[in-house]
C-alpha cells in the first residue's frame, strides 16, 4: 500500500514540476488566454452574425491594421503580446525600434608573416632508435 502511494506521489510531483516549468519558462501560459479569445469572438459575433471563427482569427492575427476599435482588448488574446516572457526582454532595446542602422564592412589589412627557418640538426640519438635489436 505504501509503495502505491509513493509511486502516485512521485508521478504527481513530476507532473506538477512539469507544469510549473511550462507555465513559467515557455509560452505555454498563453493557452490560459483561450477563454478570453472565445469570449471576444462572441462579442464580435453579436456585432456581425456573418463572421466565422476563421474570419475572426484572420481579422486579429493576419491583418496588420486592426480597426475594430478595441485594441486594448485585442492585446489580451493569446500570442498577441510578449508580456512576462522569459526569452524576450524589453531591456534589450535601448534605442528606438524604428531606428535605421547602417552596416559598414570591416576594413581588413593583409599582413604577411614569415616563419623562421628551422635548421635541420641531425641527432645521433634519433638515428639509433631505429636500429635493429642487438643480442
Amino acid at each position: 500500500m505504501f509503495f502505491l502511494t509513493f509511486v502516485f506521489l512521485k508521478k504527481l510531483f513530476i507532473i506538477t514540476v512539469l507544469f510549473v516549468y511550462l507555465f513559467s519558462a515557455t509560452e505555454f501560459r498563453e493557452l490560459l488566454k483561450f477563454p478570453e479569445m472565445i469570449e471576444h469572438y462572441h462579442e464580435h459575433k453579436e456585432k456581425n452574425h456573418l463572421i466565422s471563427f476563421f474570419d475572426f482569427l484572420d481579422m486579429h492575427y493576419s491583418n496588420t491594421q486592426d480597426d475594430d476599435g478595441d485594441a486594448d482588448r485585442d492585446m489580451k488574446l493569446p500570442f498577441k503580446s510578449h508580456n512576462n516572457c522569459a526569452s524576450v526582454s524589453n531591456n534589450l532595446f535601448t534605442g528606438s525600434v524604428h531606428q535605421a542602422y547602417a552596416f559598414h564592412p570591416l576594413e581588413t589589412k593583409t599582413k604577411t608573416y614569415s616563419l623562421p627557418q628551422l635548421q635541420f640538426i641531425p641527432s645521433s640519438f634519433q638515428v639509433s632508435i631505429w636500429q635493429p635489436p642487438k643480442a
